[in-house]
């Protein structure tokens, strides 16, 4: 039986969960903002890093890892599969073979980069809230949010642009890459606090944790 003060930790860890496969998909698709240019991932990488800091705030470092190890191996069994079915034979009068398995034959570099910035990245960030929480004595949750994700996001961006992208970019373009990217989800935190506060204030009333500032 779920644990009465854990209502919400399955529906937070699946929405988690389903962005991290989401991203893996799409992270090899670069988009174009004006001259900038980004990985789509980003669009779904900001929610998992507010879900992680929810995960982490709520329920602790040791849940919050369990589910990033989960996020880990879902990805796996995705990339597994998506190696397995480019290299099943495809239909002779099936146009769309060779475009599929251009896409999909991304996937285990993409995953490699993902899961090396993903685990370093939110590892690093839930640790971050926690040691933050104790030093601060639980208050300032702005503060760990906003600084985990400095650290965090960094470094996540780091680690997969420069994976996925060496040898395709110039090195100085991966790393304007990783410093816009970096920008926008430490921007994308910070205009998004009051909302995180909300979500954190009500998930923690109806878990029926102690709520500190």
């Amino acid at each position: 039986m779920q644990d009465k003060k854990e209502k919400y930790f399955f529906y937070l860890a699946i929405i988690f969960v389903v962005c991290v496969l989401v991203a893996n998909v799409i992270a090899g698709r670069l988009i174009q903002i004006g001259s900038l240019q980004l990985p789509a991932s980003i669009l779904v990488f900001l929610i998992t890093f507010i879900i992680g800091d929810l995960l982490t705030e709520i329920y602790g470092f040791k849940k919050s890892i369990k589910v990033i190890i989960i996020g880990f191996i879902s990805n796996l069994f995705l990339t597994s599969i998506c190696l397995l079915v480019v290299h099943l034979p495809a239909p002779t009068d099936w146009n769309l073979s060779e475009a599929y398995s251009q896409v999909f034959n991304y996937t285990p570099r993409v995953f490699c980069a993902s899961f090396c910035a993903f685990l370093v990245g939110s590892i690093v960030n839930s640790y971050l809230m926690i040691i933050i929480k104790k030093a601060t004595k639980n208050k300032f949750f702005w503060l760990r949010t906003i600084t985990s994700t400095i650290v965090g996001e960094f470094l996540d961006s780091f680690i997969f642009c420069t994976i996925s992208f060496v040898g395709i970019l110039e090195f100085k373009d991966i790393m304007l890459m990783v410093l816009l990217q970096a920008s926008i989800k430490i921007l994308y935190e910070v205009l998004f606090t009051p909302v995180l506060y909300r979500l954190r204030n009500k998930l923690m009333k109806k878990e029926e944790c102690k709520n500190e500032q």
